[in-house]
């Protein structure tokens, strides 16, 4: 993948937040309201609804804009996510198809040049995640294991995710997560745009779709020879008076906050 995409995947919620969308089981929202911005590093992520799904993202950034978006089957389950880049040196397209079987498929368009990649699902109706990623060449016929990702939740909170690299199973990347006990802005959408945090490479504290809200990230990366070194990062929130999140402040880089728009959900009567 291109420098561009993982810095631009980074920080964005492509969110990813990136689709959205709700089971059955699930409220779109908490109820009485849902996300419409995210700001930070100096870019604006814009969620538009339809029918209580996440039916595009639009991204302003300072040399690039993105736009997702997401379509869904008659199950109100994501089905394709397409994404639109333009920044100043190139354009490129990309396809994600999610399989019933449990498959997700990403074509990756640039230029001439096209790259594929297998996403293996796991989990349940209210939370799915990636278990395994196979890299492929042109005709998809030959893949080689290159991601596989072990995860640790309390209830609806990600604890723990474990990255290993290659056939070799080699231990990349632990990340531990504390939280707090308010609403997360993308937790609403965590059965369908979770996954795409992964797909996306993004930032584990913008892109939370946990229950709550992350106050604390430990994130231990090793080297070839399994040599480690920790970063720890402390988050502190400002919340209105029903307790969504309107701030958020890295402890560690005062430089980086993150803001959060909010808008008003109508509820029909019953």
């Amino acid at each position: 993948m291109s420098r561009l995409w993982k810095n631009s995947l980074f920080l964005l919620l492509i969110v990813l937040i990136i689709f959205a969308g709700c089971n059955d089981d699930e409220p779109a929202t908490s109820g009485r309201k849902r996300i419409k911005e995210i700001e930070v590093d100096q870019s604006v992520y814009s969620f538009n609804y339809e029918n209580n799904q996440v039916s595009s993202i639009n991204v302003d950034g300072i040399n690039f804009d993105f736009k997702y978006v997401f379509e869904y089957d008659e199950q109100g389950r994501i089905s394709q996510s397409t994404t639109f880049v333009n920044d100043t040196s190139m354009q490129s397209e990309r396809i994600i198809t999610f399989l019933n079987s449990g498959e997700v498929r990403m074509r990756y368009q640039y230029t001439s040049t096209s790259s594929y990649e297998i996403f293996y699902i796991n989990g349940n109706q209210n939370r799915k995640y990636i278990e395994k990623i196979e890299s492929c060449s042109e005709n998809q016929e030959d893949c080689f294991l290159s991601v596989t990702y072990q995860h640790e939740f309390d209830g609806d909170n990600l604890m723990k995710q474990t990255i290993l690299m290659g056939e070799e199973q080699r231990v990349y990347r632990e990340f531990e997560f504390t939280y707090d006990g308010q609403y997360s802005p993308l937790f609403p959408y965590q059965s369908t745009l979770g996954i795409l945090n992964i797909i996306d490479g993004l930032d584990p504290f913008i892109f939370n779709f946990s229950r709550n809200n992350i106050t604390k990230i430990r994130d231990r990366r090793y080297n070839e020879n399994s040599n480690s070194f920790v970063w720890i990062s402390d988050f502190r929130y400002d919340y209105d008076d029903e307790g969504y999140p309107v701030k958020a402040e890295d402890l560690d880089r005062p430089h980086r906050t993150t803001f959060y728009r909010w808008e008003k959900v109508q509820i029909d009567a019953e």
